[in-house]
């Protein structure tokens, strides 16, 4: 199984450093295939996005790196974007996503304040608290129903190759504020997505992050959520959701591990203009 990221963010966004000192720890890592997935420009501020004036700089660089490390790594160039559902028509128009050699689609948004301004369920839990209060008046089975169905139209209408961070929002439970992953509504919705997944042409990715930055003992998706995918035939991509180059595999062979303990046997992996299957 050959080593790849395709999940890698650079100080383009909010990633720490340029994407050539990504590209030279890959290098040293023995990694063969890596990917870049700068956060798409959005249509209102956002300080963790690829600034719309610098996107067309972003995609001129992943492309000269591509040229001048051909010989020693096979570079890609993506984004991860961020579906909503009013305004997927205004962001795909930007960036053209058909013209990238992959993209991520994510759900970071699932709704707004009254004075406009987005609420994200992937910031502090403070901001998650906020709008939990303020916006779903404390009803966690609505946010997480929202979110879920979020992803369900991510599915159907934006048709990303690559899911990113299936079950995210889960890093916002704790005893006074949203609810676990036991939940039944939790399980019921997830589940439920599950079966949108399974008649798609998505992947999964199996992102480390939450285990190796926040300490959380679980990947995204968690290990019951794996299993079940396994047994839907579900494809996955092992990633680490990178943000400085000493990341880019962070977690990888466990993350392997816990694929085939799950019931996994292959893992699929982006080469040449092709999403490929590698026996584990």
């Amino acid at each position: 199984m050959p080593l790849t990221n395709y999940h890698t963010h650079t100080n383009f966004c909010d990633g720490m450093s340029h994407p050539v000192h990504y590209v030279e720890e890959a290098i040293k890592q023995n990694v063969k295939i890596l990917g870049f997935s700068g956060h798409a420009p959005l249509p209102f501020h956002c300080n963790w996005t690829i600034n719309e004036k610098k996107y067309g700089e972003y995609l001129n660089t992943i492309q000269f790196l591509k040229e001048q490390f051909a010989p020693q790594i096979e570079i890609c160039c993506g984004l991860e974007i961020d579906y909503i559902p009013e305004l997927w028509n205004e962001i795909h128009d930007a960036i053209r996503p058909e013209t990238l050699d992959y993209f991520i689609g994510s759900i970071h948004f699932i709704d707004s304040y009254e004075n406009g301004a987005r609420w994200s369920i992937d910031g502090s839990h403070a901001e998650f608290q906020k709008g939990w209060k303020t916006i779903f008046h404390r009803d966690s089975h609505a946010v997480i129903r929202k979110y879920f169905d979020y992803i369900r139209r991510m599915v159907t209408e934006m048709k990303p190759p690559v899911i990113g961070h299936l079950d995210k929002i889960k890093m916002q439970y704790s005893h006074n504020c949203f609810i676990p992953e036991t939940d039944p509504i939790y399980r019921k919705e997830l589940m439920d997505t599950l079966e949108v997944i399974a008649a798609s042409d998505c992947i999964v990715e199996v992102n480390s992050r939450g285990v190796y930055k926040r300490n959380e003992p679980e990947l995204y998706p968690s290990f019951w959520v794996l299993t079940e995918m396994a047994r839907m035939n579900i494809p996955v991509t092992i990633s680490s959701d990178a943000h400085r180059p000493r990341e880019i595999v962070s977690l990888y062979k466990d993350t392997a591990l816990k694929l085939k303990e799950a019931g996994f046997k292959h893992t699929r992996y982006y080469s040449k203009g092709v999403w490929k299957e590698e026996v584990m």
